[in-house]
């Protein structure tokens, strides 16, 4: 062991000179993070009947995601596509974007989360 390993060892810890930068957390104090965005449903079920044709109709629509589910994670998955649609649909009825500017901001908003998340891994 030379010099240089006598001197680090009677060094003391020093804490660095620059303070670490805080992850702003975008999730509100004292939700739990998840990768959705819009709010969950809540735990409690209900029990609906439907026909064995339109639950086979809205596996079909769904593809190949869908193919090992249960029939009611099918009916689920056919129910939240819908109500996204939707809520996608009314929006943009309520914008004065046009399809290209939206597209345009879409893209923008993308790459900059894409770069935020590189940066902070």
């Amino acid at each position: 062991m030379g010099s240089a390993g006598i001197a680090h060892q009677d060094r003391q810890w020093q804490p660095p000179t620059t303070p670490r930068r805080k992850r702003r957390s975008q999730v509100p104090e004292g939700t739990r993070r998840t990768r959705y965005r819009v709010p969950m449903a809540s735990a409690e079920r209900i029990t609906v009947s439907l026909d064995a044709d339109m639950v086979a109709q809205a596996r079909q629509q769904l593809g190949a995601p869908v193919a090992d589910l249960a029939d009611g994670a099918v009916v689920e998955r056919a129910v939240n596509a819908y109500l996204l649609r939707r809520m996608v649909d009314t929006t943009q009825a309520a914008s004065d974007l046009s399809a290209e500017e939206a597209e345009r901001i879409a893209y923008e908003e993308l790459a900059a989360s894409r770069r935020e998340r590189r940066g902070s891994e």
